[in-house]
């Protein structure tokens, strides 16, 4: 049935909390429950384990900053 595209609609991981797969210097990959989302990182780099939350989608980039900062 041919190609489709891959694009997906990443708005519903607004707020989310994830987790880095790779270092985020700044893109690379997190979790997000079963899925594993190309990210990038606001900011600071992230190291593997460490959490992140979603702060920004707009179309298939996915902005990521730690987890926890300012509480």
């Amino acid at each position: 049935s041919g190609y489709q595209s891959v694009r997906q609609d990443h708005s519903a991981l607004t707020g989310k909390t994830g987790t880095a797969q790779t270092p985020l210097r700044p893109a690379g990959r997190a979790a997000f429950g079963d899925k594993l989302i190309d990210v990038v990182s606001e900011g600071a780099f992230v190291q593997p384990g460490e959490q992140v939350e979603v702060v920004l989608v707009r179309g298939n980039r996915v902005v990521v900053q730690p987890h926890g900062g300012g509480s």
